[in-house]
């Protein structure tokens, strides 16, 4: 609350500063994105359901607005590898994976076309690896090698 009463509510404001670029490249085999989203881990995160959904919502579109006229070149079967960019490590085998959980479930919808909830990150012609690099600048690069 603050002095006069009234509630003020504490938006979800991504950080605009120190990003990577929106990029998207096309080559034969592959295609390279990099996204300008700073990811945190969803199992360590104690946010309100309105922020987590605003932050789903903001990564599900730059993944949609990235693939729009690439997901047609894709073949399946496919490897895709997400790297988080960020100045802090996070664990390895639980904490990255659930920072990327978002993004990894939108590339799947939009390469299997599968818009059921938890049905496409399950197909098994896509192949999924997670990294991460440690960097002054912040965002998400993905990798779909076909």
């Amino acid at each position: 609350m603050s002095i006069d009463g009234s509630k003020k509510k504490r938006a979800y404001k991504p950080k605009p500063n120190n990003v990577l670029p929106f990029k998207v490249v096309k080559d034969q085999n592959s295609i390279w994105i990099t996204l300008p989203i700073r990811t945190v881990s969803e199992a360590n995160n104690f946010d309100h359901w309105s922020v987590k959904g605003r932050r789903h919502k903001m990564q599900k579109g730059w993944v949609v607005m990235a693939l729009a006229t690439t997901k047609k070149l894709v073949n399946l079967p496919c490897k895709v590898t997400i790297t988080r960019v960020a100045s802090r490590a996070l664990d390895q085998h639980d904490n990255l994976p659930m920072s990327l959980k978002f993004i990894t479930d939108a590339i799947c919808e939009e390469l299997t076309g599968i818009k059921q909830a938890g049905m496409a990150d399950n197909d098994d012609r896509i192949e999924i690896k997670f990294k991460q690099e440690k960097s002054s600048t912040h965002g998400v690069k993905v990798l779909i090698e076909f």
